[in-house]
């Protein structure tokens, strides 16, 4: 009972932060529904993957060398392992690069969590993370068809990865929630629990910076940002230095983001070799 009120929490729904979420969620849909035509397709990168390693390397394995379902259960681990690692790594340069924080900065300017939170996003970042999908994937596909051939298909259940289904289960879906779910220590070690997201969202300066991950923990743990969770964690949302005026109106979630974006292009420190560049290409010859 006192789960069900803490989730039903006017503040969490009903909230300028929470119509934020619903806002982006609609407009984001419309813009990738304009755009995604066209981005890269998956298979069409796998094809030309495919085709440069049989150009380069064209005698390919024989046929039917390892059981079909080995192969099919190969292929998903891979993909499943390849994807998450990228993501992690794109999440990470999203905090690390200011270039990508900018456009970054307004998922994490939600102040309250719920699940559709998940969708509010720069229109810039779902584009990076869509490209981000297609070559990781592409690779995987391009990679199995090379090294097994006609025995590759991927396993699916309800059209999702078998292990990222899994892991949705398992309470991912709620990792944008006011509601703390944690796991053993022992298995935050090997998976991000929703705690732990939550813990990435925190402002507390401890949490800096911390549990880029979105199932496996061993990136963190690699990379030295893991954190583990606390069941009784009390946490504030938001951006720490309130950097972003107006993080709830789509001037803010939208247009403020390019104006950074466009200031840190000309702060960057390679104008300078621009300008030089430039001026020499300017420069009459003699």
């Amino acid at each position: 009972k006192d789960a069900l009120s803490h989730i039903f929490k006017p503040r969490v729904w009903l909230s300028a932060t929470a119509f934020a979420d619903y806002q982006t969620m609609v407009i984001n849909a419309f813009i990738m529904k304009l755009i995604s035509p066209l981005l890269l397709g998956k298979m069409l990168v796998a094809i030309w993957l495919f085709e440069q390693w049989h150009f380069l390397m064209p005698d390919r394995p024989e046929a039917n060398l390892w059981p079909t379902w080995l192969v099919v259960l190969c292929f998903t681990v891979f993909q499943f392992v390849m994807d998450d690692f990228c993501r992690f790594y794109l999440h990470r340069l999203m905090h690390k690069w200011p270039f990508l924080w900018a456009f970054h900065q307004v998922h994490h300017s939600a102040t309250e969590l719920n699940p559709f939170t998940v969708f509010r996003a720069h229109p810039v970042e779902s584009v990076l993370f869509s490209l981000r999908s297609t070559l990781s994937q592409a690779f995987s596909i391009a990679l199995f068809f090379y090294l097994f051939p006609n025995q590759v298909d991927i396993y699916m259940v309800l059209g999702v990865n078998l292990f990222t289904f899994i892991f949705n289960v398992l309470g991912a879906n709620l990792r944008h929630s006011n509601v703390v779910i944690s796991y053993p220590k022992w298995l935050e070690k090997i998976f991000i629990s929703p705690a732990q997201h939550q813990i990435h969202h925190s402002i507390a300066k401890a949490h800096w910076d911390k549990n880029f991950g979105v199932v496996l923990s061993c990136w963190d743990r690699g990379f030295k940002s893991f954190h583990y969770s606390d069941q009784g964690q009390s946490l504030k949302f938001g951006l720490y230095d309130n950097a972003q005026a107006n993080h709830h109106s789509l001037h803010g979630l939208y247009l403020l983001p390019c104006l950074q974006f466009a200031r840190l292009l000309r702060l960057t420190p390679y104008q300078g070799v621009v300008k030089k560049l430039k001026s020499r290409a300017e420069k009459p010859r003699v």
